[in-house]
């Protein structure tokens, strides 16, 4: 018999559901004829009114003997983690039989059995691991081939969750994306895509890399070195909602960046003309100098903010650790210099800024943020200096999902 986990028409449960796995087969060895009748004659004779642990008790000897079960993960998960295409055979898709594995599998199994004894669930479930292999175009077009596509897709724990962990995350989706409806599910995967673009404003030299991101190197001659080497970057649009937070009626932008050199990261207000001035192409200034803008500097740990009516140079408050290196690059320095990455987030609706240093979260900043539209807002503090910088085209370090699907 062929099993996926979970079914579409089984209640799920996180304790049903293996961690590092995204889908998986168990495949249960057919009983003999004689077996089958045997157990026949058993059941003709049981009392109507004979417990349901006795039929676990059943199905677990059934399945706990030791050629019977064998446990694989799906084809399509396999493939697509895989780095280069290889033909896969039944070795690389097999798990190894450890104990907790195994128990869990058979516990979920187990009462699977309950809900496919008249072939129908049955049948869902083997749609469900087919449709796994299809991209979020075709699961959209198969939704219309008919009513019992569109009632597996759309009533799916795991096709659409599946294919965004896949493709995001190193591990599954928290619990709460999984009782999503499907209208919700299908934000969550259609509204970030890899080829999404974020358009910068600044002087320096600006690639983009194949995996999405933006290299900007602080090499620009057009400036007066007069007054410093810092120099401006400023996304052109407002930062976008993230999908995972869309999908649960949030409200939260987030970006990463990570560099050697030392510098400033934060928002800078696109609403304010003096602060679209302030920051990106031609300007030298560090984020929360000027204008309405919130800065996580490097140099101290500090948090910088100003909202337009403040001083130049903003109002300073110790924040969390510092970080890049503090003066000019050299060539013996650059390789020895370690990376760090700095995420800067909005929620829009508690009117908060929050920052994560290399994956970490380090929290919210003490202070509430103006309405309006903000965009990503990073300064170089010396020529030479380099960053990426991630807008959402490629996965993040830090697990934003989790924290979107947090109170």
């Amino acid at each position: 018999m062929l099993s996926t986990l979970p079914s579409p028409t089984v209640p799920y449960s996180a304790a049903w559901r293996l961690p590092h796995l995204n889908s998986f087969v168990v495949l249960t060895k057919k009983p003999s004829s004689r077996h089958l009748a045997r157990r026949r004659s058993i059941a003709s004779s049981t009392c109507s009114t004979a417990s349901n642990s006795s039929d676990d008790e059943s199905d677990a000897s059934d399945l706990e003997s030791e050629d019977c079960c064998m446990a694989y993960e799906s084809y399509a998960a396999v493939a697509k983690r895989s780095s280069q295409p290889a033909s896969l055979r039944w070795s690389d898709l097999q798990r190894s039989q450890n104990a907790t594995d195994m128990s869990e599998l058979l516990a979920a199994l187990r009462l699977k059995r309950r809900h496919t004894r008249d072939g129908e669930a049955l049948e869902l479930a083997a749609l469900e691991l087919c449709f796994e292999f299809l991209t979020l175009e075709e699961l959209q077009v198969a939704t219309q081939v008919c009513a019992a596509f569109h009632d597996v897709i759309s009533c799916s724990e795991m096709l659409l969750t599946g294919l965004y962990s896949r493709q995001w995350l190193a591990q599954m989706l928290p619990e709460t994306y999984l009782s999503l409806p499907y209208s919700d599910q299908l934000a969550l995967c259609a509204a970030r895509r890899p080829d999404a673009s974020y358009e910068l404003s600044t002087r320096s030299a600006v690639t983009r890399l194949p995996d999405g991101k933006y290299q900007v190197v602080n090499n620009s001659m057009l400036r007066n070195f007069d007054k410093g080497a810092v120099d401006s970057i400023r996304g052109v649009k407002p930062l976008p909602v993230l999908s995972c937070a869309r999908a649960l009626h949030k409200c939260i932008s987030y970006y990463e960046v990570s560099l050697k050199g030392c510098g400033s990261v934060g928002l800078a207000s696109l609403s304010d003309a003096t602060t679209r001035n302030a920051y990106g192409f031609g300007s030298g200034e560090h984020v929360g100098w000027k204008g309405v803008s919130y800065g996580y500097h490097g140099n101290d740990g500090d948090f910088v903010l100003n909202d337009g009516a403040k001083p130049y140079g903003g109002e300073w408050a110790a924040f969390g650790p510092s970080w890049g290196r503090a003066t000019a690059q050299s060539e013996n320095q650059e390789e020895d210099a370690p990376k760090f990455t700095v995420g800067c987030g909005l929620d829009a609706f508690k009117h908060q800024v929050f920052f994560t240093l290399n994956g970490e979260l380090l929290g919210a900043v003490p202070a509430t943020v103006l309405p309006g539209d903000y965009a990503a807002a990073v300064s170089l503090h010396a020529f030479g200096d380099e960053v990426v910088i991630n807008a959402g085209a490629a996965p993040f370090l830090f697990d934003i999902e989790g924290f979107c699907a947090s109170p």
